[in-house]
Parts: structure tokens; C-alpha cells; sequence
């Protein structure tokens, strides 16, 4: 039996500061940051049925870190508020595993088997906005 647990606090701070004629000179600083804390589980199990083949389940979650990105105030999408832009959350995923594992007795052989399932949330990806400008979502 396997229990475990991972807990995390993430500080990401960003200060995207760009010049030129088609950003119309040098804008202000304008630091974004983000945080965010929280704890991935990890559950797993094994038994040996022989000295040949195990049996195994396991469950365990994890996350991608979100960030902070520039502020784009001339530039947003409908529905998409500034804050979901500058403030880029977590996302996060569950994975269920099952198997077995088969060895053979006296043979450099073996043999493993299994089935998972992911279960995949507030999946970030990239996202053209009206101005040309890409940003995470």
C-alpha cells in the first residue's frame, strides 16, 4: 500500500514591458502576478497473487501550473473578462490505473497489462485574441 500526499504554493509574477513604434512608444510597467496553494493525492495498491504475476490499482491527481500573463487592455474576447487573461488558473487531472504484471519463473521474460482512465479539467490552451495577440485560457 502506497499513500502519499504533495502539497504545493506556487508564486508566479510576470512584467512584460515592450516598445516600438506599433506599441505606440513605451508603455507603463505593469506587473501581473498569481498564487496559488493547494495538494495532490497519490493512492496506489499491489499484491502478489504468485511469484510470477501482481495485480495493481493506483489513483493519483495532478496539475499544470497556471501563471500570470500581461494585461492586454485594448484586447479581450466577449465572455472573456481581463482577469481570466492576467490570472491563468490550474488545471488539473485525476488518473485511475489498474493492471498486472507477469514475470516469468526463471526467464528473463515479463509481461504487464493495463487500463487507465485520465480525467482532465479547466484544460488550458492557447487562444488567438482580435489584436493578433496569443494568450492562454
Amino acid at each position: 500500500l502506497t499513500a502519499g500526499i504533495r502539497v504545493y504554493r506556487l508564486k508566479q509574477e510576470i512584467d512584460n514591458v515592450v516598445s516600438g513604434f506599433l506599441n505606440f512608444g513605451v508603455p507603463p510597467s505593469d506587473p501581473q502576478e498569481n498564487s496559488q496553494s493547494g495538494f495532490s493525492p497519490k493512492f496506489a495498491l499491489t499484491y502478489d497473487v504468485s511469484e510470477e504475476a501482481a495485480l495493481y490499482a493506483s489513483v493519483s491527481k495532478g496539475f499544470r501550473a497556471g501563471g500570470a500573463q500581461a494585461r492586454l487592455p485594448f484586447c479581450t474576447l466577449p465572455g472573456l473578462g481581463e482577469d481570466d487573461i492576467t490570472h491563468l488558473r490550474s488545471d488539473t487531472v485525476w488518473s485511475y490505473e489498474t493492471g498486472v504484471h507477469f514475470r516469468g519463473r526463471g526467464l528473463p521474460i515479463s509481461v504487464s497489462a493495463a487500463a487507465f482512465w485520465i480525467d482532465w479539467e479547466d484544460f488550458q490552451q492557447m487562444t488567438a485574441l482580435p489584436c493578433g495577440a496569443f494568450v492562454s485560457i
